[in-house]
This record gives C-alpha cells, sequence and structure tokens, in this order.
C-alpha cells in the first residue's frame, strides 16, 4: 500500500464524554452552568426527571444528558457536507475533545465515578470502495484484505489494557473500535410556494453522494472496576483515552 495512504488521518465527526455515577441521582446542572450557552430545547423525562439539554456549539450541535445513573455529553456536526466532496467535521481532535472535556471535568472532578467513557467517530473521505478499503488495510496491519473482491466489510476489535495511577491499580481500559466503508447521500430539493400550494411532488436540485471510510472508537474503564474515580485521576484517565484515540485516527492499529 502508498505510504500516503498510512498517513492519512481520520477526523472526528462525533465526539462523547460519559460518567457513571457513583451514588445515583439527577441535579440540575446543564449547559448554561457548564459551557455558559443557553439551551435552545430542554426535556425532561420519567420519575427521576432525567434532564437532556441540546444547543448548536461550534461546528456542531451539542446535548448533556443528565440521568439517574450517568452523564454524557455529545457533541456531532450538524451538517452532512459543506460544498461538493467536501465533509464537515469537528476538527482536530485533541482540541475539540478539550473543548467539551475542560467544562466537564470541571464539574466531575468533585464527584465520585464508577467508570468513565470517550466516544469518537472518525472520518475520512474516499473515492470509491476500493480506495476506501486500500486505507483500511493501511490502518489494521493484522488483516490482509483483497480490496478488489470486497464488499460489505465492518471489523470489530476489542483492545484492552491495564492502566495504572496514583490510587488506582491495574485498572483495565477497553478500546473498541470498529471500522467500516460507508456511502452517505444528501439530497437537496428547491421547496417554493408554487410547488407546495399546487402539492406537485418535489424535484431534487442537487445531489451529493460521498464514501468514507470511518472508524468507531469507544474508550472506557471496565465495568468490574469496584473503586472510584475522582479528582485528578479523572484527568490523568481522559489524558490517556485521548492519546490513544488520536493514535488510532493518525496510526489505525500500528501503535
Amino acid at each position: 500500500m502508498s505510504e500516503m495512504n498510512l498517513q492519512t488521518a481520520l477526523l472526528p465527526g462525533h465526539l462523547r464524554v460519559s460518567f457513571f455515577r457513583k451514588e445515583h441521582g439527577v441535579d440540575n446542572v446543564g449547559l448554561q452552568e457548564l459551557f455558559n450557552i443557553e439551551p435552545e430545547n430542554i426535556h425532561i423525562a420519567g420519575p427521576n426527571k432525567d434532564r437532556t439539554e441540546m444547543s448548536s456549539y461550534g461546528p456542531g450541535r451539542l446535548v448533556l444528558s443528565n440521568h439517574l445513573s450517568r452523564f454524557d455529553c455529545v457533541w456531532e456536526v450538524e451538517a452532512f457536507g459543506v460544498g461538493d466532496g467536501v465533509v464537515a467535521t469537528l476538527g482536530d481532535l485533541d482540541a475539540a475533545a478539550r473543548s467539551i472535556l475542560e467544562p466537564m471535568l470541571t464539574y466531575a472532578r468533585g464527584r465520585a465515578w464508577t467508570r468513565v467513557a470517550l466516544g469518537i467517530v472518525g472520518f475520512v473521505p474516499v473515492s470509491n470502495l476500493e480506495e476506501g478499503y486500500a486505507l483500511i488495510d493501511d490502518k489494521l496491519p493484522e488483516l490482509t484484505l483483497p480490496v478488489d473482491s470486497v464488499s460489505d466489510f465492518n471489523y470489530q476489535i476489542n483492545r484492552y489494557y491495564k492502566f495504572s495511577l496514583d490510587g488506582v491499580n491495574d485498572l483495565r481500559i477497553n478500546r473498541l473500535s470498529r471500522w467500516s466503508v460507508a456511502s452517505l447521500q444528501a439530497v437537496t430539493f428547491d421547496i417554493n410556494l408554487a410547488s407546495v400550494v399546487s402539492n406537485n411532488p418535489l424535484n431534487p436540485v442537487k445531489e451529493l453522494r460521498l464514501m468514507r471510510v470511518q472508524v468507531e472508537l469507544d474508550l472506557n474503564t471496565d465495568a468490574e472496576y469496584s473503586g472510584s474515580l475522582t479528582g485528578s485521576q479523572l484527568d490523568a484517565i481522559f489524558d490517556e483515552m485521548l492519546s490513544k484515540g488520536n493514535g488510532v485516527l493518525i496510526h489505525g492499529h500500528h501503535q
């Protein structure tokens, strides 16, 4: 495979930061308190009054979910594409992740958690299936793909390892990744008053087809851990997860 493919980095389009509560409960902290953003939508549901807030944020949409057993923040791009063949992303992974991690950690450091997780969906556009499979073949050295005769490819693996830090011994971190080549389509319609009033069918004026190599990453501390994660431990764990995630997006499984 070409060296150029090996050096092609995937870019993030979706980020998730999750904290699993040591003590169950829902508080009133929201986007205003953490990000100084006025929520555009607030949804409160169920007997536990689980709270979900949403708002636009940079190139994407921010969703903060405050539930009985977990606390999540999701940031993902809103647009399918910006111009022909250009895919919207959240930009540099480290900068994007830290822009939501820092506010979340400010809240989380003073509380105890049983598990934490970092989710990343990264992708890069490709011209066709063959190019996509060739790139995956470069990123996954443990596989040998017959790139000229492959279709409907999905590959999932968990590469877990032990991570030690002050106050926590042999904490297992799971590094789940699922690789695929996705074909996406977006259609733009010209909607005007005449077509609506006459009930005529809408004709597409622009159709955008994109193919991309995609990896869905879920880095998380193991569910079997029985202790508490708190304070600076959280910073160290998320630094480690972000470093591993960035490595996968840049190098694949060559690390």
